[in-house]
């Protein structure tokens, strides 16, 4: 994975400010080792299957900062000139975002949209 494509994403996602940045890198860390762990053993990843996976990371990320933030009920806050908002429609615009890069994942993590056929035995 290409950490500097995760952070990159992220900052374009989230919108802040490169010094707010800095302070949620270890949540784009957090998701790239996530996204590794949903890789199946076993595939083979090219250059730009590597990049994709990076890229979509960071949005994981954002979508990750957006339910800390949310969480910790925070609604807006102004330090200098960082000013950080944090509504239930960006919450669930994060969703939306990060179902889109997983679903777009499907030809390298096995899975599309969580739907899958399965076989019943009687």
């Amino acid at each position: 994975m290409r950490l500097n494509e995760t952070i990159n994403r992220f900052a374009l996602v989230s919108g802040l400010e490169p010094e707010e940045v800095s302070k949620w890198t270890v949540l784009c860390c957090d998701a790239s080792k996530e996204i590794e762990r949903m890789v199946p053993s076993g595939v083979k990843l090219s250059e730009e299957d590597v990049l994709r996976l990076s890229r979509s990371a960071g949005v994981y990320a954002y979508y990750k900062y957006c339910m800390y933030a949310y969480v910790t009920k925070v609604k807006g806050f102004t330090a200098g000139n960082v000013s950080v908002t944090i509504s239930q429609d960006e919450m669930e615009h994060a969703e939306k975002l990060w179902k889109a890069e997983r679903e777009a994942l499907w030809d390298i993590l096995g899975q599309e949209s969580g739907f899958a056929f399965k076989g019943v035995r009687a």
